[in-house]
């Protein structure tokens, strides 16, 4: 079973692995230097959405986990626990009253925000970003939608059919992308690949999770209210979103305030190139972590620490493999396609900034497997790091880009996954003493 997620998983990532070389000589070939500046910054912008649902999602997925352990679908119905299809049928309405809120809110604050950021430096050049941005907007009302329901796949354990739309929307959405670059339409082509791709997903697994979310209509109305640790445990979350943000998604919106579009496309497109190779390097957690839920649930101490050795081992190989290549084709490129290579941020930037996803393994690992165990105990270092590494990148991104490399290696790349490793292993150890 294990082999053949990994297996969907591994597609998926092979899907990535061809479409975003792709993706990346178009922007460059067709975006002028100011237009990257602004296609990534906005893309960044649009990430704010992770924020947006102040950990209702990534908590959605713990407890639904939980639930799932006791049900099994059969003959397309959801069959097994009463107690269990009750809980998922409370998850499920309350997710439909939060999305109801949240996605017109989300989609008027966020379109603000960007557009007082944007309009700042678009006096750099004459660009069209306006209706663009417009689009972007609306593309997150629809992105919410899709996290949703790619939270409620992969912990009903139907990573098969998340990872099945995931490479249907990264394919079908890269080739509006490039064919709206192709045919010169500029920044509209980065709202067109971010509607499809919710677009698609959407469609995909309300499709495939037509069983589960027919719970919804379930007559018993004894429902099982969320409980209090819910939300706590969603404040955390939220509170972990911003730090999260601010750790990986705040570098474009502030260089290209402070250093210009160019810059800022530069750094851009290699923060691509990084989420790209860390991607690459979780295929083995993304198809393990929905079980974390079941080892708390049955209090398997064994079971959890013989799958997180495992992971890290194989993640660390994994990173540092893939590290090493795509540090080498930046090479190459910075020396023999100088038009493309100089498109991203300096060789010894790179370097530094790529390295970070090697030494971060064990942090995402370790931090997965515990926030499943309904504990969120990094909040505090996670955030206090966030806030380091933007206070870095705002002071220092005038001087050198280096400087911000080098404080993000020290401070998330080592400093931060010390810390969760340890709180990591603690924590596991009084849980199943």
């Amino acid at each position: 079973m294990i082999a053949k997620k990994e297996f969907y998983y591994a597609i998926s990532k092979l899907s990535m692995l061809l479409t975003y070389p792709v993706s990346i000589y178009f922007i460059t070939k067709y975006l002028s230097q100011f237009e990257q500046g602004f296609f990534y910054a906005m893309f960044a912008l649009a990430q704010i959405q992770i924020l947006a649902d102040l950990g209702f999602n990534s908590t959605l997925g713990y407890y639904i986990s939980s639930y799932w352990h006791k049900l099994l679908i059969l003959n397309n119905e959801v069959v097994g626990c009463e107690d269990s299809k009750l809980g998922i049928k409370s998850l499920l309405s309350s997710a439909i009253r939060w999305m109801v809120i949240l996605i017109p809110l989300s989609i008027i604050l966020i379109g603000i925000i960007g557009y007082q950021i944007l309009s700042r430096v678009s006096h750099e050049a004459k660009i069209d970003w306006e209706i663009p941005w417009i689009l972007v907007s609306i593309s997150i009302g629809i992105n919410l939608l899709s996290s949703s329901l790619r939270v409620i796949a992969e912990n009903s354990y139907h990573l098969k059919e998340s990872q099945k739309a995931s490479i249907f929307s990264l394919l079908l959405s890269n080739i509006c992308l490039c064919t709206a670059l192709y045919f010169g339409m500029g920044l509209y082509s980065l709202s067109l690949l971010l509607i499809v791709q919710g677009l698609i997903i959407n469609f995909y697994l309300f499709w495939k999770l037509k069983p589960i979310i027919k719970l919804i209509y379930l007559k018993e109305q004894n429902l099982i209210k969320l409980p209090v640790q819910f939300i706590k445990q969603q404040i955390l979350a939220g509170i972990g979103g911003i730090a999260s943000y601010i750790m990986y998604q705040s570098f474009v919106p502030i260089l290209i305030l402070n250093v210009g579009a160019v810059e800022a496309g530069q750094f851009g497109l290699l923060m691509q190139i990084y989420f790209f190779c860390h991607s690459l390097s979780m295929i083995w957690l993304a198809n393990e972590q929905p079980y974390f839920g079941k080892y708390w649930a049955s209090s398997s101490s064994s079971m959890l620490l013989n799958s997180l050795n495992t992971l890290i081992k194989k993640s660390f190989i994994t990173s540092f493999l893939i590290i090493f290549m795509v540090i080498s084709v930046i090479y190459l490129a910075k020396e023999y396609l100088p038009n493309y290579g100089d498109r991203i941020s300096g060789m010894l930037v790179c370097s530094v900034m790529l390295f970070v996803v090697i030494l971060k393994q064990p942090q995402a690992i370790y931090a997965s497997a515990i926030r499943y165990g309904k504990k969120e105990p990094f909040l505090v270092p996670v955030f206090a790091v966030s806030i380091l590494v933007m206070l870095v990148n705002y002071f220092s991104s005038k001087y050198s880009l280096l400087y911000l490399a080098v404080a993000y290696l020290i401070f998330n790349g080592i400093i931060l996954t010390y810390i969760t490793s340890k709180i990591s292993i603690k924590i596991i150890g009084n849980h199943f003493k």
